[in-house]
């Protein structure tokens, strides 16, 4: 039971916002190391004061300052601490109030548009804001933008402070270098090497036009009137070129003619990526993005423009081109050389491909041209880039952290708490810095630094400020489980006198008295020294203080009581083994199954996915994933919804299975010219290329293609409701309706847009829902598809009982309701709900109600989003 608890604990805090995870077990605590019995520790005024009430019906619940003071200590008492002195020493320094305004908004945007603002509508804006907010609300309880900035003053100030430490160890370092040559300095020659080597790489300029075939890539060459002469080994002197015909004789293309034939290949492949494509089809434009020098050879721009990205569609940095295609970086680098005014067209030549090149399986054919190769700085020339990255890479959380500790330790950093004063110790482990315990007590005084002295009341009141909502919220739903008798019949929580005397259920004590016996063993046994627990380093009293917050075995009996209780309620969520045919909770059930029943499809198919590319070379490849139809042109939405059409027509009006028919489309697509931009977009009015179509049959591939289209078949097989995007799920759904058993071929007729882009489907078969019945054979004197209240009991009894058809039909339909409702997440929203209809009775908190109430709704809203059928 406790490596249970152990683990649910880490889930449970993974999975509630941070502000309400602080209290996951009552009274836990952070620190394992044994704590100075004899030492009184600093407390609040006025701590049996109420802090607040409520009740609910016979039941009063109340929290004291006393109650809330320590819970909150054991959580975020020592990290409140920190900032707070942090932030005064930082002040007291002038590094606080240096932190320009400018500095934080720069950070705070970081943060709040992590992938950039640029592109995002007013909307979206507005909603990224809203979730920041929100997010520093439920993670750090900063209320206001004042308080918001105030966080990211703090981190910036370390960072500063830190980054004046950094230079003066740097300072120091060099100079001991420069006096004796056997020491090294703070960055060594090997570093900026490394870095220098990882950061600064050759840039290039190149044509690159990428194919799906082979065979549409010389079609690209046909359709331009250039011919691939491959080398004839029986004739001297032969080689791989470009030739056109003249005259029944074969001419071998000039250099600028290769060029000029490498433009318009590139122009036809890219056009569809212009803004006002297919008003404008010309990418690579003579006066841009190349010119003519006085002997007519072509010189490119090889200059980076900020200002005009069109101008820098031919430029790959060295990232770039790795991602593209490692093969043609190294050739890139390695074997090809530039294009210039003395390139000639022969067996040599080595600044263009003359013959398709093969790459990613052969799944992508590439014609290539090198332009420029522009080489990095050398390494001098950006030494002081260098330095300023390499100091940025040394302002790890860790050294601004470390720096900040050996600053608290300069200025006397004192805490008289043992709990924090423990944790402290511990913590600073980390960082390299022994800390002292002090031997001094103090009844008010938590800690002190620099002169300043911090009370037990003021880090109360930093610590509920921020976090008392979810301590109390935590708190209050522990206590009305302990106190409530509609929970807890077993123990009397408020008795006075000796502990055995308040178990109520003797069974129930007995059970839980074996319970941490078992968990002692185990602890000792070593088998949680894997999780840093180990009983070479620690004692079992430290074991379950730092793992339940208790400080005796009676106290962890208490502890393992309150998890049973929780666990008995969420059982009384979902458990219908009382229930009866009239019961509410059952009526629940059926209609949650009945709504299973509705969702489900079984179904055989195939679709073709009309598809844009967010690969650079825009074709279908290992590489290539959609892009959501949302970002598509106007244009192409219209486009994919006109081939959408014709491939239904197709379908219609040809023969053969309708895979052979798709599978036709698809390869249409690797095998089709594109259509000429400088050319009217008719095939009329485009070249005639042997072998080679621009359409199959009435599907205008050419103008797709072109427009940056592309299409994918695939057999989807056979596959149940919920595998797939819930706009396919839906279509597919549609069909399964019209007829749930049957083996006919259903085309989906309307437009299917999902994430991925249009799709046309083909239903091939479909399975009716599987019936339960009480015989295997089937022949049964009952049957069914929902399985009835008796069979969910006769299942929750002993399930070895029931045939496989009435098994799968109770754990199709009941369990994952079941399990939604017993989970931890509708447990939470009940255990909330319930809260957030309380009258509480406000006393001395250090928030309003507003903050209470916005605690519980996030929290609630975070746990539906993670909620199926409890809506």
């Amino acid at each position: 039971k406790g490596a249970k608890i152990m683990n649910s604990s880490t889930v449970f805090k993974k999975t509630l916002p941070l502000i309400v995870i602080l209290l996951v077990i009552i009274g836990v605590a952070v620190t394992c190391t044994a704590l100075n019995k004899e030492k009184e520790n600093p407390f609040i005024n006025n701590g049996d004061d109420l802090y607040l009430s409520t009740t609910e019906g016979n039941f009063e619940y109340d929290l004291t300052k006393a109650e809330m003071f320590k819970e909150l200590k054991a959580n975020v008492g020592l990290s409140t601490l920190i900032n707070t002195v942090n932030k005064q020493i930082l002040t007291n320094l002038g590094y606080f109030d240096k932190v320009t305004e400018e500095a934080i908004a720069e950070e705070i945007e970081k943060a709040t548009f992590e992938d950039g603002k640029e592109g995002l509508t007013a909307e979206e804006i507005a909603e990224k804001e809203e979730e920041f907010e929100e997010t520093m609300f439920s993670s750090y309880g900063l209320k206001t933008l004042d308080e918001i900035k105030d966080h990211y003053r703090l981190t910036l100030a370390k960072k500063a402070y830190a980054s004046d430490k950094l230079e003066e160890e740097i300072k120091a370092k060099d100079e001991e270098a420069e006096k004796d040559e056997d020491k090294d300095p703070y960055f060594t020659d090997s570093k900026y090497t490394t870095y220098y080597n990882a950061n600064y790489q050759q840039e290039f300029w190149t044509i690159i036009v990428p194919f799906s075939t082979e065979a549409q890539a010389k079609n690209a060459l046909a359709q331009l009137g250039i011919q691939l002469h491959r080398k004839d080994s029986k004739v001297d002197g032969d080689f791989d070129r470009w030739v056109k015909v003249v005259d029944e004789e074969e001419v071998t293309l000039t250099p600028q003619e290769v060029v000029k034939a490498m433009i318009d290949m590139y122009n036809t492949n890219y056009a569809y990526k212009l803004e006002n494509y297919p008003t404008e089809k010309i990418t690579l434009n003579e006066g841009k993005q190349y010119s003519f020098d006085e002997f007519g050879n072509y010189v490119f721009n090889t200059t980076v423009s900020e200002e005009d990205e069109s101008l820098n569609v031919l430029h790959f940095s060295y990232d770039e081109l790795a991602t593209y295609q490692t093969s043609i970086l190294n050739s890139m680098r390695n074997t090809w050389v530039a294009y210039n005014a003395n390139s000639e067209v022969s067996a040599n030549a080595k600044w263009y491909t003359p013959v398709p090149l093969s790459y990613n399986s052969g799944s992508m054919y590439c014609f290539i041209l090198k332009i420029a190769e522009q080489q990095p700085k050398e390494l001098a020339d950006v030494k002081e880039e260098i330095t300023t990255a390499l100091k940025e890479a040394e302002l790890t959380t860790k050294y601004i952290e470390t720096k900040m500790a050996e600053l608290r330790k300069e200025k006397n950093f004192t805490i008289y708490d043992t709990v924090l004063e423990a944790n402290y110790i511990s913590s600073m482990s980390s960082y390299s810095v022994d800390h002292k315990a002090t031997k001094k007590e103090q009844t008010s005084i938590v800690a002190s630094i620099d002169g300043v002295e911090y009370t037990a009341d003021d880090l109360f009141t930093l610590m509920d400020n921020k976090y008392g909502v979810s301590t109390a919220l935590s708190l209050l739903n522990y206590k009305r489980f302990m106190l409530n008798g509609d929970f807890n019949s077993y123990y009397d929580y408020t008795a006075e006198g000796k502990e055995k005397d308040k178990w109520l259920d003797t069974e129930k004590y007995k059970e839980l008295k074996e319970e941490v016996a078992n968990e002692k063993l185990t602890f000792t046994s070593g088998a949680y020294a894997s999780y840093g627990y180990s009983p070479a380093s620690m004692t079992w009293l430290d074991f379950i203080k730092a793992i339940y917050g208790a400080d005796t075995e009676n106290e962890l009996m208490v502890q393992f009581l309150y998890n049973d209780i929780v666990g008995e309620f969420q059982n009384e969520l979902k458990d219908l083994s009382e229930a009866t045919e009239d019961t509410p909770l059952w009526a629940f059930y059926q209609e949650k199954m009945e709504g299973i029943k509705n969702e489900y499809f079984s179904v055989k198919g195939v679709h073709l996915l009309i598809c844009v590319y967010d690969d650079p070379s825009g074709i279908t490849n290992s590489k290539a994933t959609p892009i959501n139809p949302e970002e598509w042109t106007e244009e192409q939405v219209k486009l994919a919804k006109e081939l959408h059409d014709q491939v239904l027509a197709y379908i219609e009006n040809t023969t053969g299975t309708i895979e052979t028919k798709l599978k036709a489309i698809s390869t249409a697509f690797t095998t089709s010219l594109r259509y000429l931009p400088t050319l009217e977009s008719t095939v009329e009015a485009q070249p005639v290329v042997e072998g080679a179509s621009y359409t199959l049959e009435n599907i205008e591939v050419a103008k797709f293609l072109s427009a940056g289209l592309n299409v994918k078949y695939e057999d989807l097989g056979e596959f149940v409701n919920g595998k797939m995007v819930k706009e396919f799920d839906a279509a597919v759904k549609s069909i399964y309706d019209q007829n749930p058993d049957s083996e006919d071929m259903v085309i989906y007729r309307d437009y299917l847009q999902t994430e991925f882009g249009f799709h046309v489907y083909a239903n091939l078969k479909t399975t009716p829902v599987a019936e339960w019945t009480n015989e295997e054979e089937g022949d049964a004197e009952e049957k069914g598809i929902l399985p009835t209240l008796e069979l969910i009991k006769q299942y929750l009894e002993d399930k070895d009982e029931l045939t496989t058809s009435q098994k799968t039909a109770v754990e199709t339909y009941y369990s994952p309701i079941a399990t939604e409702l017993g989970g931890s997440y509708n447990t939470y929203i009940k255990q909330y709900e319930a809260v957030k209809g309380f009258e509480i009775n406000f006393a001395n908190p250090n928030y309003d109600k507003a903050a209470w109430d916005r605690t519980i709704e996030i929290a609630i809203e975070s746990w539906l989003e993670n909620i199926v059928y409890n809506k």
